[in-house]
C-alpha cells in the first residue's frame, strides 16, 4: 500500500509503502500506543496525532481516546477504546523520494536518491497538496532538448535509463539522460538532454532557482560543491 506524505522541507516527498500488497499487522496493547505510532483504525492505517488518557469512572474502566489522520486520505478519525484493549499496527515503511513533476492527471514522477530508478505509478490527484506543490516547484518550461541514438533497442530487451544534472544556472538547469539496452551495460543505446528554464507563473520570466532547490539539483548532479 502506497500513501502520500508531502513537505516542504527537504525531502520533497516522502512515500509510505508497505512490504506487502495487502497490509501486514500486529497485536499491541492500546496502553503503549504512542503519538506519531501507525494504528489500524475501522480496517484503515492511521498515524497518531492526539492521544489522552480518561480516569476510570464510578462505572466504567479507564479509556484512551485516539485522534489519528489515514495515511492514504489524509481524513481525520477519532476514536476510544479501554485501556487494555488490543489494537491491531501496520508494518509501515517510509521512502523519500525526489519530485520530478506532477502531470495534469496528479500522477507524480519522482526519483529514487538511492537507485537513481524513476517512479511514475503514484497519484496525488486534484488535492490541496498538488496544488501547493505545482504552486512552489512546477514553474518552468523545457526550452531545448536532443537526443543522439548509437544502437536500436527493443522488446523484450531490459531497459534502465540514467539521469543527472549537468549544470546548474542562475535560472535554468541541463539535464543529461542516457538509456542503456540489456542492463548492465557500459555502453549507453542514447544519450540525451534538456534544458529547463525556472519562470515566474503569472508573467513568465526567468526566475533564480532558490537554495532549496539548488541542494535537491546538486544531490544528483556531478558538479563539484
Amino acid at each position: 500500500m502506497t500513501s502520500v506524505d508531502f513537505n516542504f522541507t527537504e525531502p520533497i516527498a516522502s512515500f509510505y509503502d508497505s512490504v506487502d500488497a495487502g497490509m501486514t499487522t500486529s497485536p499491541a496493547d492500546i496502553g503503549s500506543v504512542k503519538k506519531s505510532d501507525f494504528v489500524v483504525l475501522n480496517g484503515r492505517p492511521f498515524k497518531v496525532v492526539e492521544i489522552t488518557h480518561s480516569k476510570p469512572g464510578k462505572h466504567g474502566h479507564s479509556k484512551v481516546h485516539l485522534v489519528g489522520i489515514d495515511i492514504f486520505t489524509g481524513r481525520r478519525h477519532e476514536d476510544v477504546r479501554p485501556v487494555g484493549h488490543i489494537i491491531q499496527v501496520p508494518k509501515v515503511d517510509k521512502k523519500d523520494y525526489l519530485l520530478v513533476s506532477i502531470a495534469n492527471d496528479g500522477y507524480t514522477t519522482l526519483l529514487d536518491e538511492d537507485t537513481c530508478q524513476i517512479r511514475s505509478d503514484l497519484s496525488i490527484q486534484d488535492s490541496d497538496t498538488a496544488r501547493r506543490l505545482r504552486d512552489k516547484y512546477e514553474k518552468g518550461f523545457v526550452v531545448s532538448s536532443h537526443c543522439n541514438y548509437y544502437s536500436p533497442v527493443s522488446y523484450p530487451s531490459k531497459i534502465e535509463a540514467g539521469l543527472f544534472v549537468k549544470r546548474i544556472g542562475k535560472s535554468s538547469v541541463d539535464y543529461c539522460v542516457g538509456i542503456f539496452d540489456n542492463c548492465p551495460s557500459e555502453k549507453a543505446s542514447a544519450v540525451g538532454g534538456f534544458t529547463h528554464v525556472f519562470v515566474d507563473r503569472i508573467n513568465h520570466r526567468p526566475q533564480p532557482i532558490d537554495d532549496e532547490m539548488k541542494k535537491q539539483f546538486l544531490s544528483i548532479s556531478h558538479i563539484n560543491h
